[in-house]
């Protein structure tokens, strides 16, 4: 565990702190999603996913349920920041 004081840099004030179903990915990265059905949520930034044929993008707050398709769902911050996202089982 970090102890936080004065000369601790600014960088450990503001590092995201995740929960187990939490996952962040930096700009420019690219992850599948586990197996459908699930519910992604996005916490923080903005998220592109797609999903067969459909494209889907997410702002904070907003979620998506996604089915069992043909193809694997990808996930992508998009607008250009991080981006912070939940799946739900």
């Amino acid at each position: 565990m970090t102890t936080l004081s004065k000369s601790t840099p600014f960088a450990l004030y503001h590092r995201p702190v995740l929960r187990s179903s939490e996952f962040l990915l930096k700009k420019g990265d690219l992850r599948t999603l586990p197996g459908a059905p699930h519910i992604v949520r996005v916490i923080a930034g903005s998220a592109w996913i797609t999903h067969g044929q459909q494209d889907i993008v997410l702002k904070p707050g907003q979620e998506v349920t996604l089915y069992p398709g043909e193809f694997v769902p990808l996930i992508s911050p998009v607008g250009g920041g991080d981006l912070v996202y939940e799946v739900i089982v």
